[in-house]
């Protein structure tokens, strides 16, 4: 493994529309030693022929190596991801999702020196959130609470049960990760960076913030708020199942009946009497809570008087 060759991953399935912007920012980083590993999920549409030449064509000394991978049937996006990993020669594991660009030409450069300066195995950074064109930027992404809570690192495990607010687009990986932590789950199908999040802060990985925008992040994707992919879904469920249920004793019990709760109403509406059963538990944990921290309040303001 070359210590300082970058791999950066882009995966594709039959989603072309913009892979020449993404690409091109890909080509014009001036960090000096790129592998550029492209892998594409079983697409119908897949042109390698036109993707080889166009790379060939653009491609700078900086280019060390490329390596075009295609699966004649689809796999998933968390094998895709994993499989691209393994292959990769790389000492650190940049992704870029193939509808999105890096945000300037110094990225990766400046990923590269936060690994370095930090020592850190995990790094997330922010997004600049576009419309599907690119013509208009919506907002800048995690907002100033999220990223309170990602550099205070305050049990962030039960944080993230709560809501991931991380987003895989713009998080980046020394390849030590993977051997301490393992690869993604692939027991999911499309969902690869929540279920590690939840796993690595549960065993106490510090996951470090860049304080700097890395990418522009195109509104649209298999997801919206109103229409869930299935496979999604379904994979969401199971990170509940796998990655928060079983750790009440980390998440504490408030966070522990909120995502029970939230499971139940997933999977089936038949379940909404075993939701009835806990909401009340939820709500007299809360008021608990408050009561406990009013007694508290008064008993600290009598003591320092």
């Amino acid at each position: 493994m070359d210590k300082s060759l970058i791999s950066v991953i882009v995966l594709t399935y039959k989603n072309f529309e913009y892979f020449k912007e993404c690409i091109d920012s890909v080509l014009n980083q001036k960090y000096p030693k790129i592998e550029l590993i492209i892998s594409d999920d079983g697409s119908d549409n897949f042109d390698l022929e036109f993707i080889s030449s166009y790379i060939n064509q653009k491609k700078k000394y900086n280019i060390i190596n490329v390596n075009i991978i295609k699966y004649d049937d689809n796999v998933g996006t968390v094998k895709n991801f994993n499989n691209a990993i393994k292959a990769s020669k790389g000492n650190y594991i940049i992704g870029l999702a193939v509808d999105d660009c890096f945000y300037n030409n110094d990225v990766i450069s400046d990923i590269v020196k936060t690994f370095i300066k930090t020592k850190a195995l995990i790094i997330t950074a922010y997004r600049d959130v576009y419309d599907e064109k690119f013509l208009k930027k919506i907002k800048k992404l995690p907002n100033k609470k999220e990223v309170q809570l990602l550099k205070s690192n305050k049990n962030l495990y039960a944080v993230l049960c709560k809501q991931n607010f991380i987003s895989g687009a713009c998080t980046y990986y020394d390849k030590e990760f993977f051997s301490k932590y393992g690869l993604f789950d692939e027991d999911y199908k499309l969902l690869e960076d929540y279920p590690k999040y939840l796993q690595c802060t549960r065993e106490k990985c510090k996951i470090k913030f860049l304080n700097m925008t890395t990418i522009k992040y195109r509104l649209g994707g298999i997801s919206t708020a109103n229409n869930i992919n299935p496979i999604l879904k379904k994979d969401y469920e199971t990170a509940i199942i796998k990655e928060i249920l079983p750790f009440k004793k980390d998440t504490g019990i408030f966070i522990n009946r909120l995502k029970k709760c939230e499971y139940y109403r997933m999977i089936n509406k038949a379940h909404t009497y075993k939701i009835i059963m806990i909401f009340p538990e939820i709500v007299v944990y809360k008021i608990l809570v408050k009561l406990k921290n009013k007694i508290l309040d008064k008993f600290l303001r009598y003591t320092l008087k």
